[in-house]
């Protein structure tokens, strides 16, 4: 069964901030930004496990897994695997405090 990707309504804000941030100084760069972080979700979809597990005190965040952007290597994806889709929850940049997006989360 082929998994489908779900991209959260935070993941998307998300997506939006970090495209329009890089097409500030370079709008050829978002777009290739865009295109890689598409191509990370095909990679997702084919390979569900790759990335890091995290561990989180709250048990509704069990699960999720934090995997870097191909050729961006400091935008984050933060996923969960079931048993049909990739949820993709948040995508962050590696500077920021990513556990403070997961203490009050709905995931």
């Amino acid at each position: 069964m082929t998994r489908r990707v779900v991209l959260e309504r935070h993941a998307e804000d998300d997506l939006d901030e970090q495209a329009m941030f890089i097409a500030r100084d370079n709008p050829a760069e978002a777009l290739a930004f865009l295109d890689a972080v598409e191509q990370a979700f095909v990679r997702l979809v084919n390979y569900p496990n790759i990335g890091s597990a995290r561990a989180f005190r709250n048990t509704r965040l069990e699960g999720i897994r934090i995997w870097p952007v191909p050729e961006y290597p400091n935008r984050l994806i933060f996923c969960r695997v079931t048993d049909d889709a990739i949820q993709i929850l948040r995508i962050l940049h590696a500077a920021q405090d990513y556990t403070r997006f997961f203490r009050d989360e709905d995931t």
